[in-house]
């Protein structure tokens, strides 16, 4: 980890274990995977012309994709902090 980085991850490290977990693994992992997600199966399911948000196809994609997603993220925020810490204390 150059300076520079280890300047950023002492910001980061600041805010604390939680904060970064929330933040980085549940909403932007999780929240961004599960609406990647939905429009990517929808659209495999229906093809571009059938796309609508309103579709219950997709709203029940995205309900799921809304609970599996970030909880999938917390545990990847959890991990990616113990794999910085590591980083760092090197």
């Amino acid at each position: 980890m150059d300076e520079k980085a280890a300047e950023r991850w002492d910001e980061i490290r600041a805010k604390g274990r939680n904060h970064f977990i929330i933040n980085t693994g549940v909403i932007r992992w999780g929240l961004g995977t599960a609406i990647l997600f939905s429009i990517i199966v929808t659209y495999m399911n229906k093809g571009a012309a059938g796309i609508t948000f309103t579709d219950q196809d997709f709203l029940r994609n995205f309900i799921i994709s809304l609970i599996i997603f970030p909880i999938g993220g917390y545990f990847w925020g959890a991990w990616m902090w113990k794999s910085q810490v590591k980083k760092y204390m090197k």
